[in-house]
């Protein structure tokens, strides 16, 4: 790794080069301005670690470095915070000691691994926040509801978030929920018993069972009828499901995500979502 350090600060630049060289990365230092800039512009640099006073000069690198290597990173030692229109990778508090930096590289590491492997693709700061934002509820077991236009990837980030989480090794059951008649969408959810309806010949798992010990991801759950969503509402509150036609309720260990583009808060005033 090659790290560009922009800085005065004598003790800063001491500690940098002490911490990574010793370990075979490489720290080139700078004190700023355009050999900053050129430094950039001319070498891959892995990391730049600014510590200076002009947010321009800090601006420009951020842009030259994202422009000439894409996974590149910049992040800054400020006392407070840095402006939102310069887009750092992150954010240093003085006085800086390794672990925090290494807290950090882990971090990023950790992010461009989610991003790579689950094919997301986003450079603006926009869905930089999505992505950090996905990274973050990965790892807990909390219900997510993603909203957004068609096209806008939301299934790939469902199951991105539950391939880094720690149920990636459970089943991950997309249902779409406005593809499925109303009068079938009970069935499919919670499965039925023999004999239930005509035509129920035998025992049917629904997807929440199918799903049990992993994640169940309703798509365009916008589209769902009321009267399923009083029994979607039931499950997500007791975690238990009941078949139709049967008579035992069934615990389900089950992470919900659902997506949606419909603006659910207006379709609850209207009263078509609970």
């Amino acid at each position: 790794m090659t790290i560009l350090v922009v800085s005065k600060d004598e003790e800063l630049r001491k500690g940098m080069v002490s911490w990574f060289e010793g370990e075979g990365g490489h720290v080139v230092l700078s004190e700023g301005g355009r050999p900053a800039l050129s430094l950039v512009e001319r070498g891959n640099v892995d990391l730049v670690v600014w510590d200076g006073e002009d947010v321009r000069e800090l601006e420009a690198l951020c842009r030259e470095a994202k422009r000439h290597y894409p996974k590149g990173m910049v992040v800054s030692v400020s006392d407070g915070d840095v402006p939102s229109w310069v887009q750092v990778d992150g954010v240093l508090e003085r006085p800086v000691v390794k672990e925090d930096l290494e807290r950090f590289l882990r971090h990023v590491e950790e992010r461009e691994r989610f991003l790579s492997e689950n094919g997301l693709i986003g450079r603006s700061e926009a869905m930089q926040e999505v992505f950090e934002t996905a990274l973050e509820v990965a790892h807990t077991d909390v219900q997510v509801l993603l909203t957004g236009e068609n096209g806008t990837g939301k299934d790939l980030l469902a199951k991105a978030i539950h391939s880094h989480s720690p149920r990636k090794e459970g089943p991950f059951i997309p249902v779409n929920c406005g593809a499925i008649p109303e009068s079938l969408i009970e069935s499919e959810l919670f499965g039925y018993e023999r004999g239930a309806f005509t035509g129920a010949t035998g025992r049917r798992v629904g997807m929440f069972e199918a799903a049990h010990g992993g994640t169940i991801f309703l798509d365009e759950i916008g589209e769902m009828p009321l009267s399923a969503q009083v029994k979607l509402l039931r499950v997500l509150d007791e975690r238990k499901i009941m078949r139709i036609g049967g008579r035992e309720q069934i615990s389900v260990d089950v992470r919900v995500i659902a997506a949606t583009n419909r603006d659910l808060r207006q379709e609850v005033l209207e009263g078509n979502f609970r």
